[in-house]
């Protein structure tokens, strides 16, 4: 933390009176985190996907390139699929294929993945669980592996009255070769590291008994096929996963029952807080990242500073509208919002901030090369707490997303180093 005790020069000022690094994996002894039970995971530094204890940081990591991305931040989801990574379990029904339990290394690092072999008979090859689900939107999940043999796609296929959705995945290059159908939403394949692939498809549930299928297919564009197998071709699973929500979260893992990951509240509150913050003027910018896609609707939160109700706060975030980076300063019910100020496209990183004072009557707001300014009569609210990653202590909203850095400057930057500072 700086605090000069003097006036500041032209480039002392310029200097961040609190600074955060969540990318260098140590946690500030301001920040405090809150998140019930031992049931959340992250990509370690080595690349693994491993378990972190209750109350403490989510330091994620790029799993094939093991940089760091930063503190992950999520709402509370619940992983509905049981025997997530036990597919030999009779939880698991199985049809035109026999399962090699433990088989191979897995994302975790350890011999637990599963081979999917078919048999040599015509038909079907598929494994598949079912859940009554709702008329809301549903993400179905599976780390997957080209196996042994002939080259087998995976088909990932909800299906039941009133459901119709299908995506397939070419493990060999990594690609989503079909995806569509009446309830589909989206998919996604994203690379794991050492030959794994996390394939998602996202779906419009019904009040209905839902089958949550991998397939075996045999070609880039066979959905649910049937073709005569060689008894030997197979394609390795781990991690399955189906969640309330139009995009997927981080793995939960669950063994006879469903598991529910709580989320991540992160705050600076009491002097942790005061100690920096400025009440009549002052700047904050902030380095994220979400993957979350862009046709999914719903407000983002990056931060907020705020008495913990919607009616005083400064916050910045993704807006429900159009995927668009948003500022607002809200006092006593009262809200000033400069206007779009860029995208968060999905896996990208973007910086941002949101400037105000009380002498000017202007809050700004940039995103780059992107400014947004607003005339106001509105007063600096009065806040005595941060949240990051989250809205407020009404926690709603999160970013389900890594914050890297974010920092708070005690005057009102100019334009030009608003623009500067947040390239």
């Amino acid at each position: 933390m700086i605090t000069p005790a003097y006036a500041p020069t032209a480039t002392e000022r310029v200097l961040p009176r609190m600074a955060l690094d969540f990318t260098t994996g140590v946690l500030d002894s301001r920040v405090t985190i809150a998140r019930a039970l031992n049931t959340a995971t992250r990509v370690n530094s080595s690349g693994f996907i491993e378990l972190v204890n209750a109350d403490l940081p989510r330091f994620d990591y790029d799993p094939v390139t093991l940089a760091a991305k930063g503190l992950l931040i999520e709402e509370q989801r619940v992983n509905l699929q049981t025997y997530s990574d036990q597919f030999d379990n009779p939880a698991w029904v199985k049809t035109g294929v026999t399962i090699s339990a433990n088989s191979i290394i897995s994302p975790d690092g350890t011999s637990n993945a599963d081979s999917i072999i078919e048999n040599a008979l015509s038909g079907q090859h598929q494994i598949y669980q079912s859940r009554t689900l709702t008329a809301a939107p549903y993400t179905w999940t599976v780390y997957a592996k080209q196996g042994e043999g002939s080259k087998r796609w995976l088909n990932l296929y909800p299906q039941g009255s009133g459901v119709n959705a299908a995506a397939i995945f070419d493990l060999t290059l990594g690609t989503v070769t079909f995806f569509g159908l009446g309830q589909y939403l989206s998919s996604s394949i994203t690379n794991a590291g050492n030959g794994w692939y996390r394939c998602s498809i996202s779906f419009t549930g019904a009040a209905v008994n839902v089958f949550c299928v991998a397939y075996l297919s045999n070609a880039s564009n066979a959905i649910g096929p049937t073709y005569t197998g060689n008894g030997t071709s197979s394609i390795l699973l781990w991690g399955a996963q189906v969640e309330a929500g139009a995009f997927a979260t981080s793995y939960i893992p669950t063994v006879a029952s469903q598991v529910t990951r709580n989320a991540d509240q992160v705050t600076m509150t009491g002097t942790n807080f005061s100690s920096w913050y400025n009440s009549t003027q002052g700047t904050f910018t902030a380095q994220i990242r979400t993957d979350v896609p862009t046709t999914v609707n719903g407000n983002q939160f990056i931060l907020s500073a705020s008495d913990n109700t919607a009616n005083n706060r400064i916050n910045i975030f993704r807006s429900l509208v159009g995927n668009n980076l948003s500022a607002r300063l809200t006092s006593g019910g009262v809200s000033a919002n400069p206007g779009f100020i860029g995208v968060i496209p999905s896996g990208s990183v973007v910086t941002c901030g949101i400037a105000a004072n009380i002498g000017s009557n202007q809050v700004i707001s940039a995103g780059g090369s992107t400014l947004a300014t607003a005339a106001t009569t509105v007063s600096m609210p009065t806040v005595n707490q941060l949240g990051i990653g989250v809205s407020d202590t009404l926690n709603s909203s999160y970013l389900n997303g890594w914050i890297q850095k974010l920092s708070y400057y005690s005057q009102r930057l100019t334009n030009a180093e608003m623009q500067a500072f947040t390239k």
